[in-house]
């Protein structure tokens, strides 16, 4: 009896692991069709999303496998007819499309697909898709990505699924103008009544545009009269300030050009437009400042030489040398506070700036004590000096502004350079005479 009762519970047991095991194969199986399907739906292969959408019984793949994944990731693609074959299942097989928070028409206008927004917008219904999900998410991921196209697509839709463009204080106003998306510009500047745009948030589009370089709608924006007119002096001159630190001389120049009532006050919030150049090293708009005269010119003093000094704090070379090629009353105080631009150069180790200050003479010249404690960096910015005669002969009267340690240093290396020339000199001659 007890070798029965064992031989059950054995065959039992048996049974279980063989069920299982057939149970482990079949999900796999299922998980293997549902990646392959997803797989096809991410590639826009359509013949084989077809031939998987064909089968039936155990080898039907499950459209809905990972939340609508297939339909996500092919609308987030850009397969439109994959997209429709999906949208066309009816029944079970009918695919939600309101998946993770409506992630199929959000992926589809994060990433510009038309074809695909047009069919999510056509579903009618407890179907439609919402548009306002997540305050507007659809319309401003679309203006920040700059696809104008699906922008406009999305402010073309009345009644309930009507755009409110002012959600998020304005969000979608502001990123359009930043990306260059003229034609949501414009369709939002024409909008009037209680969901016209308000002056501060025009002004803020105005600056969005300048601030990225964006001439289409900067020359639009310039064009508007009346209500909608753009006070290109808003926030203390906030276009060619922020134009400037971005370093764009299309939109600085386009700036500059304007006259009458709105020309541009360059020197607002003391020079800051011409500081933020220079400390961004942006050498041709610098230049176009520096260009300007009469009143209106910069002034490069300005803040004990602020535009010098964080010229060299960044290590822009470009725009050292420009500003150390002024001369006259414009000429830069090249020790203002405390030779700040000759220590902030050492400290960030900007060789080529050090070099273009040592390089100063007479009472330009860095202090001796300044470099002898920042012999390191002072050595490595004159160390080319030390490598030929030649080299070193034009250095000759910047050699004697040079610290201590500096010079000592050089010296040495010169002199093993000196000795090499010698020897070679001295050897052609003794072949020359015979």
């Amino acid at each position: 009896m007890r070798s029965i009762f064992r031989r059950r519970i054995y065959n039992a047991r048996s049974a279980q692991r063989r069920t299982g095991l057939f149970a482990a194969r079949r999900a796999h199986c299922d998980t293997r069709r549902a990646m392959h399907f997803i797989h096809a739906c991410a590639t826009g292969d359509l013949p084989g999303v077809r031939a998987m959408l064909a089968r039936t019984g155990d080898e039907a793949v499950d459209v809905h496998e990972l939340d609508e994944l297939p339909l996500r990731i092919a609308a987030r693609a850009g397969h439109t007819k994959i997209v429709r074959e999906l949208l066309a299942l009816t029944g079970e097989r009918a695919v939600n499309v309101h998946a993770k928070n409506e992630d199929a028409m959000q992926g589809a206008c994060a990433s510009g697909r038309l074809g695909v927004v047009r069919a999510l917008l056509a579903l009618r219904g407890e179907r439609a898709v919402d548009v306002h999900v997540d305050n507007e998410t659809c319309l401003r991921t679309a203006c920040y990505n700059g696809h104008d196209d699906v922008a406009v697509e999305l402010l073309m839709l009345y009644g309930h699924r009507t755009a409110r463009i002012g959600v998020d204080n304005h969000a979608a106003p502001r990123l359009a103008a930043r990306n260059g998306c003229i034609k949501s510009v414009r369709i939002m500047m024409a909008i009037r009544g209680q969901r016209a745009l308000p002056a501060a948030t025009c002004n803020d589009m105005f600056v969005h545009a300048c601030t990225h370089d964006r001439q289409d709608v900067m020359q639009y924006m310039l064009s508007l009269t009346g209500e909608h007119v753009v006070n290109v002096h808003y926030f203390h001159e906030a276009a060619i300030r922020h134009t400037c630190a971005a370093g764009h001389i299309r939109a600085v120049r386009t700036l500059m050009a304007l006259t009458g009532n709105r020309t541009i006050n360059i020197n607002a919030q003391r020079d800051e437009a011409f500081r933020r150049a220079c400390g961004g090293g942006h050498l041709a708009v610098v230049r176009e400042l520096l260009g300007v005269t009469g009143r209106r010119a910069v002034n490069v003093h300005a803040n004990d030489d602020e535009a010098f000094r964080s010229a060299c704090r960044s290590g822009h070379v470009a725009v050292v040398q420009a500003l150390l090629e002024l001369t006259g009353p414009r000429a830069v105080n090249v020790h203002a506070l405390g030779e700040e631009a000759f220590r902030d150069a050492c400290k960030h180790r900007h060789a080529a700036v050090v070099r273009q200050l040592l390089l100063q003479r007479g009472q330009r010249a860095p202090s001796r004590a300044l470099q002898n404690a920042n012999a390191a960096v002072c050595t490595r910015a004159m160390l080319y000096t030390a490598q030929s005669v030649r080299a070193w002969r034009a250095a000759a009267p910047v050699v004697d502004t040079l610290g201590t340690e500096v010079r000592l240093v050089l010296a040495r290396t010169a002199r093993a350079v000196l000795h090499q020339h010698r020897r070679h000199f001295s050897a052609a001659r003794r072949a020359t005479a015979r």
